[in-house]
């Protein structure tokens, strides 16, 4: 995004436009509204933009980003045959208790020597390059050593033991895909192929708009009913894990205009902004209303406990997220729909979270909305499931510091204790 300006709210695109509520509603008309979690979601992937600025960068500075385009082989992985034991290697097929001649010993790193002939084995340990023309390598444990020779107890197959030049990779063959985030399997991978620097997308940059009069600055005291303000610290420890680049923080007043003029602000100085508090329909919740003249509000309300109030939308082309103020309501809509978002804009190839079914020991049908318990996993007689932890509200942070995954009991599916549940683990 361009540098950070200080525009006025006059200069940005007014276009009212609601996917799914309107402006300002009550909470009756807001509930009649909500939308599916999984419309939410496909509402949310088709309009966040592709990355679009990449940098090559030395290895070592490429970690937990996405490859810009794909990386090709330079050479074949392995770069010669080689013996996968230690053991001894030989000529050609030797038959049961065969005594041969032990022509010399071949360390990793050794230059293999001439082709064996009949009757010769060579000592040879794991990674060796074996001599041209080699037939096998028989484990240390299946010979017998004697003096300047070597008993093999069976039969030698062909190419046995020995790992082939290109078995795993051919010169020119993909051997990471563009959108792979580099990581330490990847690394091993590019210093395999001698690749010193890659393509990648650049980190999008994150601002998070904190807003509540009740809030005091982390290193403030609190006023006699203020309470001290703990979803910055959090949301940015989240976005930096989600694979965030810079992240700013700004605590602001319950005051519109305030809000207004910090959101024309970050939508031009970052990739994605997040709001977090005044997404409801309370008197001081702004959140919806300016998303709506300032840019375009996708969708406002989600049919989800907790967090049904997460709105998201657009401004000069930045997407928004207005996550309710309750702690534990806003570390799941981040976890729900964030995270992904992040992963998105900073070009990753599976950005998407994976749900798997898990026995789940919570026995409830949930009515009117999808519930998303915050759970820890348990093992008994060799099988494994989740519990809740701690108080579930969305206003206990608790259960933050014990889950270990997050639950999706849908409504009107009914189950009993150790009936299966689609399970997200959370990343730490």
């Amino acid at each position: 995004m361009p540098a950070a300006t200080l525009a006025s709210i006059d200069s940005l695109p007014t276009v009212p436009k609601v996917a799914s509520a309107g402006i300002i509603l009550g909470y009756r008309e807001m509930a009649e509204t909500l939308i599916a979690y999984d419309e939410a979601l496909g509402l949310m992937r088709a309009g966040l933009p592709s990355p679009s600025e990449a940098f090559r960068l030395p290895l070592e500075r490429a970690v937990g980003l996405a490859l810009a385009e794909p990386v090709l082989a330079r050479e074949p992985y392995p770069r010669f045959d080689n013996s996968s034991v230690d053991g001894y290697v030989v000529a050609g097929t030797a038959p049961a208790s065969a005594r041969l001649e032990v022509a010399r010993s071949i360390s990793a790193g050794d230059d293999p020597g001439p082709t064996l002939r009949d009757g010769e084995a060579a000592r040879i340990f794991t990674g060796a390059p074996v001599p041209p023309g080699a037939w096998g390598v028989v484990m240390q444990e299946d010979c017998e050593a004697r003096p300047r020779a070597v008993v093999v107890k069976g039969t030698v197959d062909r190419g046995q033991n020995i790992r082939r030049s290109a078995e795993e990779v051919r010169p020119g063959d993909e051997v990471l895909g563009s959108g792979y985030v580099v990581g330490a399997g990847p690394l091993a991978v590019l210093a395999s192929q001698g690749i010193a620097e890659v393509a990648c997308w650049r980190a999008p940059n994150v601002a998070i708009l904190v807003v509540g009069d009740e809030l005091a600055a982390p290193g403030q005291e609190p006023a006699p009913y203020q309470i001290r303000e703990t979803n910055g610290l959090m949301l940015a420890e989240q976005c930096r894990a989600a694979g965030a680049g810079r992240v700013e923080r700004r605590l602001l007043a319950d005051q519109r205009q305030v809000l207004a003029v910090a959101l024309a602000e970050f939508v031009r100085a970052s990739d994605l902004v997040l709001i977090a508090g005044g997404a409801s329909v309370g008197d001081k919740d702004f959140s919806r209303s300016l998303l709506a003249e300032m840019g375009e509000l996708v969708f406002a309300g989600v049919s989800i406990k907790p967090g049904g109030p997460v709105l998201h939308g657009r401004v000069a082309g930045t997407p928004v997220f207005g996550l309710p103020g309750n702690p534990g309501s806003a570390f799941v809509c981040f976890e729900l729909f964030v995270r992904e978002a992040i992963r998105r804009l900073a070009g990753w190839a599976h950005p998407e979270p994976i749900w798997l079914d898990v026995p789940c020991e919570e026995a409830r049908t949930p009515r009117g909305r999808d519930e998303f318990v915050r759970a820890r996993f348990v093992e008994s007689d060799g099988r494994a499931s989740t519990c809740p932890v701690g108080i579930q509200g969305s206003f206990a942070l608790g259960s933050l510091t014990q889950a270990e995954c997050l639950v999706r009991l849908q409504a009107g599916v009914a189950r009993g204790p150790g009936d299966p549940a689609p399970t997200l683990m959370l990343e730490r």
